[in-house]
């Protein structure tokens, strides 16, 4: 038989993930530098591994549940193992070899994303499987296993379930010794939403949020951000990780698993300061076709509903938690400019916890299980209540209802008003007799914590203890309304937490109730529309009270006298108002008799239900309060309060606006806390009195026998006229529809047609674009390659003009230089010579004045003499000239090599111009690729 045992093993650092098991050979050893620490490992034997696939939902129920049932029927590849698993989150998932003990491969605890298990009732039911990333790319591998029990699996799944626990060398402080004494406790979580989406430079920007109403465009790239916190609970709950953030189209309470998608990228993040937990996932339309519902244009006023699901691991909680809510999205065209968001774009959720310890012969010691998930306040904005209430008065043309159930009820009370009820229920210990003052303030509204308690009193049921024990009878009977109060289930206050979940304990009980109530009273049985009037009740009091409270309501107060002997007395509360309406408001009954609107198309529900199955939670509280207070006499005094409030608007309108009216923008008008205050308040004051309501009840039935005592034919005729009128009426709306059908069929044919031309006419422009962008991108490397043959010959040209100026100034320096010293040299040596020849003289005519006329002669032969050699010199000054010729020779050569540079820098800014002209008409022509390009 398989059983499991812990032993300790070491921790290796590696893995080894591929489509089918790999051989042993094949998986790379540990190293003893891979060998980080010991951690307690269980090991499970008995086991088959049936093999591994490629997945692209890795965290798909459904798609875990196909591959199971292929590989279980195709399983001629399957091995038997052992399979070792941590209890920690940094270790991993081992295969072993049942024979040798080796190790096959392993699956780090951190990359497994989703675990599951075959159907108690499939062939499956003795298999499991999970999925994990391959390394750290986002390729995905399920891998299936087969025990020889059911038993064995679960007990593999639970071990999977510690492994994501925190490590087990350090026990959490929070649900650890500190609190084993807890054996069951509940705590709860604010999720705060943020939607974000990419715009056209690839930044996510939030997007606006209107009346709870999130605006995106289509095929937009969309980030969805939930920031978690703690907000109440015995002890501190941490978040170990996200499994998945999922999306599927529809509402959360029709969300199944199998149609829950995940999207494309998921990022957890801890902020251990501020205990926050944000958890980021990315939704790519143009990758995750499924939810392709939510990404198409809506039509005017229809905004569409989408679920958002979260796998969250608790610290200490076994398995994983799915959080589930709904949010409402309409989507615009992709192109379409949308106001900026604000701080109203976010949206609020928290959810309700509830587990309890497992008990030790279970093998998790110290752990949690969760035993309900509650969705405690549903898409709230994280705003103040006034900025609530102006966006609710905000004008809506929206043709969707208000959901019945909706509506935030007060829970806060003055303290002025909580004396006065002290005062009053200190003194009523008697329920056959009331305080005076008691209707003054039931006409101000019960508070919410005494409502219970309250209503119990006003309807006698404290000290009836018989009822109690009828209860208890009934619901072992049979009802022959089951089927009937099955389907109203899920109708009975859809936007409720406590009536959304399917076979949940609110549904549960309104079940019972009803089934009881239906068998208790045999006549009546179960109505449609009663629902409505037990789910009040179950929200203030238990079961058992709830039950005592509707019989008391049904008999004591003629509710059920409005469903017998074929709904008579309903029509004559018809008459009555109708009576009243004249009476009191004849404009608008005059106005309602014009368009033919008769008082059961919109008061039926009123009377039926007492106010509760269209109406926000508040006004339906409210007049629960005056009716078990005062009686039937409050449903007229509402009804005519409503009519009086709203009778300038419906004066406008026609037979269909006014049912419009009725149906959708009364309920939302009454989600206005100030609207319903001034509509009840006023309702109180309205006198009417019993002794007129009977009046009324006499001529309806004076009218009533006059009817049956006419001629039968006459009677007939008016029946046959009324229907031939209506019929005529519908026939016109029906043609009018028809035209209206076909010229909207005219104007999308055309529409389509002329759509068609334009784009045969845009794939034509793009195509001559194209050929053009293609030319163009040719002459524009030809011309760069030209300006870059032309830099390289001016930086040549440049270069050798500088050097040969160069060596020309050198050579002059060197000319003047020689010049200068040649200049010097000769001065000298002239100088010279004539001092010497003075001096000559100067002692020869001193010692020889004879000699004086005979030195003259020889001093003008000297002259001469030195004349030649004047003419000697002068060859030396023409040698001169010559190098002076050459000189300003060079000098000319310099010029002219100048010019020719500067020439050619006028060319290269020719060129460059008509570069820039080109660039020009490019961006021109293709603003958008030519920009991308030259970036």
């Amino acid at each position: 038989s398989a059983d499991s045992r812990p032993i300790t093993v070491s921790q290796q650092s590696f893995e080894s993930e591929t489509s089918d098991i790999p051989d042993s050979s094949e998986v790379q050893k540990p190293s003893k530098e891979s060998i980080t620490k010991e951690i307690i490992c269980e090991i499970f034997e008995g086991l088959t591994c049936l093999g591994s696939s490629t997945v692209n939902a890795p965290r798909s129920q459904t798609e875990a549940q196909r591959v199971m049932a292929t590989m279980r029927e195709n399983s001629a590849k399957a091995i038997e193992i052992n399979l070792s698993v941590p209890n920690d989150v940094k270790g991993s998932v081992t295969l072993l070899d049942p024979k040798l003990g080796s190790e096959i491969c392993s699956y780090p605890v951190s990359r497994i994303l989703f675990c599951a298990r075959g159907q108690p009732k499939s062939p499956e039911k003795d298999c499991f499987s999970f999925s994990s990333s391959y390394q750290n790319t986002e390729i995905y591998y399920i891998h299936v296993f087969k025990c020889e029990n059911q038993s064995l699996a679960e007990k593999v799944l639970i071990a999977l379930g510690k492994s994501f626990q925190t490590s087990s060398t350090t026990q959490p402080q929070n649900l650890g010794q500190e609190n084993i004494h807890i054996k069951s406790f509940s705590f709860q979580f604010d999720v705060t939403l943020d939607v974000l989406e990419k715009d056209e430079t690839g930044i996510f920007r939030p997007v606006p949020r209107e009346n709870g109403i999130f605006k995106i465009r289509e095929n937009r790239v969309k980030q969805f951000s939930a920031l978690m916190k703690q907000i109440t609970g015995p002890t501190e709950v941490n978040v170990l990780k996200c499994m998945g953030l999922l999306l599927c189209p529809g509402a959360a309470q029709s969300a199944k698993a199998e149609k829950l998608f995940p999207m494309n990228e998921i990022y957890f993040k801890v902020n251990n300061g501020n205990k926050n937990y944000e958890v980021i996932g990315v939704w790519n339309p143009e990758t995750l076709f499924n939810v392709n519902s939510i990404n198409a244009k809506t039509p005017k006023g229809m905004p569409v509903y989408a679920t958002l699901a979260m796998d969250v691991v608790f610290d200490s909680v076994v398995e994983p938690v799915r959080l589930l809510w709904d949010i409402r999205l309409k989507v615009y065209d992709r192109l379409e400019t949308l106001p900026d968001s604000d701080r109203i774009t976010r949206h609020s959720e928290c959810f309700k916890i509830q587990v309890k310890k497992v008990l030790h012969q279970e093998g998790i010691k110290g752990n949690y299980r969760v035993t309900g998930t509650q969705r405690v306040r549903i898409g709230l904005s994280v705003e103040n209540s006034t900025q609530q209430n102006e966006e609710i008065n905000s004008a809506n043309e929206d043709d969707e209802t208000v959901l019945s159930g909706s509506g935030n009820v007060q829970q806060d009370c003055s303290d002025n008003a909580l004396i006065d009820w002290s005062e009053v229920l200190t003194r009523w210990t008697n329920t056959n007799s009331r305080p005076k003052e008691l209707i003054q303030l039931v006409r101000k509204g019960i508070p919410e914590p005494l409502r219970g308690q309250v209503w119990q009193m006003l309807a006698g049921i404290v000290e009836n203890t018989d009822l109690l024990q009828t209860y208890s009878h009934l619901l072992a009977k049979e009802s022959p309304s089951e089927k009937t109060i099955l389907v109203d289930l899920g109708r009975t206050f859809p936007a409720h937490p406590l009536f959304k979940e399917q076979d949940g304990e609110g549904q549960s009980n309104l079940y019972r109730i009803c089934k009881a109530y239906s068998v208790y009273d045999e006549e009546v049985g179960y109505c449609q529309g009663l629902s409505f009037l037990v789910a009040v009740l179950i929200l203030h009091m238990p079961e058992e009270q709830a039950f005592c409270v509707l019989v008391k309501i049904m008999y004591a107060h003629g509710l059920r006298d409005l469903f017998r002997l074929n709904f008579e007395q309903l029509h004559i509360k018809f008459f009555q108002l109708d009576r009243l309406l004249e009476k009191m408001l004849p404009d608008l009954h005059y106005h309602f008799q014009g368009n033919k609107v008769e008082t059961h198309m919109y008061a039926s529900q009123w009377f039926l239900t007492l106010f509760t199955a269209k109406f926000p939670l508040p006004v339906s509280y409210h007049v629960m309060d005056m009716f078990l207070c005062e009686g039937m006499e409050v449903l007229f005094r509402v009804a005519i309060s409503i009519l009086k409030h709203i009778s300038k608007e419906l004066l406008l309108l026609d037979f269909e606006g006014i049912m419009k009216y009725f149906r959708v923008t009364l309920p939302k008008k009454c989600l206005s806390e100030e609207f319903c205050l001034r509509l009840l308040i006023d309702a109180g004051k309205i006198k009417i009195g019993s002794k007129k309501l009977r009046k009324y009840e006499k001529e309806y039935l004076i009218l009533k026998d006059l009817r049956e005592e006419e001629d039968p034919v006459m009677v007939l005729e008016e029946k046959n006229k009324f229907l031939m009128t209506s019929i005529i009426k519908v026939r016109q709306e029906s043609e009018s529809l028809n035209q209206e059908l076909t010229n909207l069929k005219i104007i999308h044919k055309q529409s389509t047609e002329e759509a068609k031309e334009n784009m045969n006419i845009m794939n034509q422009e793009l195509t001559s674009l194209q050929s053009q962008y293609a030319d163009i991108d040719e002459d524009k490397r030809r011309l760069q390659a030209e300006v870059k043959e032309i830099k390289e010959m001016y930086r040549d040209t440049i270069a050798k003009s500088n050097n040969e100026a160069t060596q020309q100034a050198n050579i002059v320096k060197q000319y003047k230089q020689i010049c200068s010293q040649l200049e010097d040299r000769l001065e000298k040596q002239e100088n010279m010579w004539l001092q010497r020849i003075a001096a000559i003289k100067s002692r020869v005519i001193e010692k020889y004045p004879d000699l004086s006329d005979i030195f003259e002669e020889e001093l003008k032969n000297s002259a001469a003499a030195n004349v030649i050699k004047s003419s000697d010199s002068g060859s030396n000054i023409s040698e001169l000239a010559i190098l002076e010729e050459k000189f300003r020779k060079m000098e000319v050569d310099y010029a002219q090599t100048k010019l020719e540079l500067v020439s050619k820098e006028c060319k290269i800014q020719e060129l460059e111009h008509q570069l820039s002209v080109l660039e020009g008409t490019l961006s021109k022509q293709g603003a958008n690729w030519f920009t991308k390009w030259k970036k």
